[in-house]
């Protein structure tokens, strides 16, 4: 049986309360208060209620059909959204309390694209109250609020995030449970997590770590979405359901990590400093180019230093400059004078 649920608040307390004296009951309205709020009322979960109420899965693949509404470019999307959509309904089912869900898809296509309807409409009817794409990370407290109370998250205009809330974002992502004070406790306690998150964009230079963009999925679509396809939702997760008790794997190992991060590199904001480097150097891997010599990356940035376009307020930066090394790849070997780099200076 499913029953509607509505978020206890102010108002649903007094619908109750004058329920109850319509009743003849006649209460006073702080004993509807203590009741409501005691163990003698059963706690109710609208999720699992639903998880638990799916049929048997009729053994077709419905969420390789809704992945396959996307046209994009990314030859890996089908696998890792299907690795993606699967944590997160393992994590509806409390399936892993000491990791969360913490990459998000980032879809990256032209105003029009349907992107946001696409988002909405995986959760089914029963369930989009717990949708949102209106998420204030100016209040971290808020933000944290909302692993607790939403199943999906959807942070829209990605992009436009200040370096500070970038900073937070990838914070919350990975956090598998919120610690907050919960409306009429007096303790702080633990909350479980529901929230994955996903994001979207019309820009294709949305990361900003040269190294850390692991957690996201950058996906460019390259033409509308096909949102009038129907989705069969009972199908669709009860398929989700079936193949994570069966033990297929939800989570992302270290081969899909490496997919993504060689399909991130794309989207990822070159910072002026990659740029300087990029005109002065380039890798030398090959062991046979006679080119090629190993620096620290001090030896790099004094030759950075000589070149009109160096900014010393903006581009003096050695740790920024150890992870766009990274980030290219460069080959590297440690050595008594410290890491060197293998590089081929440009003339």
């Amino acid at each position: 049986l499913r029953f509607m649920y509505r978020e206890l608040n102010r108002r649903e307390l007094n619908t109750i309360h004058h329920e109850a004296m319509l009743e003849g009951i006649e209460p006073a309205f702080s004993e509807v208060d203590e009741l409501v709020h005691s163990t003698l009322i059963p706690r109710y979960s609208p999720v699992e209620n639903y998880l638990n109420s799916l049929p048997k899965w009729d053994g077709k693949d419905h969420i390789k059909k809704l992945s396959g509404t996307v046209s994009t470019d990314n030859p890996h999307w089908e696998r890792l959204f299907r690795q993606w959509f699967l944590s997160m309904v393992a994590h509806w089912m409390n399936g892993d309390e000491k990791h969360a869900n913490s990459t998000a898809p980032i879809l990256i296509g032209a105003q029009g694209y349907r992107k946001s309807t696409f988002c909405r409409q995986w959760l089914p009817p029963e369930l989009q109250q717990f949708y949102t794409d209106s998420i204030d990370f100016r209040s971290n407290i808020e933000a944290e609020r909302m692993l607790s109370r939403f199943m999906l998250i959807n942070i829209d205009e990605f992009d436009q995030l200040s370096e500070k809330q970038f900073a937070f974002v990838k914070h919350l992502f990975q956090k598998p449970a919120s610690s907050i004070r919960r409306m009429r406790s007096e303790t702080i306690a633990t909350q479980r997590r529901y929230a994955s998150f996903i994001a979207t964009t019309n820009s294709d230079e949305v990361l900003r770590d040269p190294t850390g963009n692991r957690r996201y999925l950058c996906v460019n679509i390259t033409e509308p979405i096909r949102t009038e396809t129907p989705i069969n939702y009972a199908q669709l997760y009860a398929q989700a359901v079936e193949q994570i008790n069966s033990g297929v794997r939800y989570w992302i190992d270290d081969e899909d990590e490496q997919l993504i991060r060689d399909t991130n590199n794309r989207f990822t904001v070159q910072q002026p400093l990659e740029q300087l480097f990029l005109t002065a150097f380039r890798s030398a891997e090959d062991t046979d180019d006679s080119n090629g010599e190993w620096l620290r990356s001090t030896e790099i940035m004094a030759h950075l230093q000589t070149l009109p376009a160096y900014n010393k307020r903006r581009d003096n930066n050695l740790a920024t400059l150890g992870r766009i090394l990274t980030k290219l790849r460069i080959q590297k070997r440690r050595h008594s004078s410290g890491t060197q780099y293998r590089v081929s200076q440009l003339s």
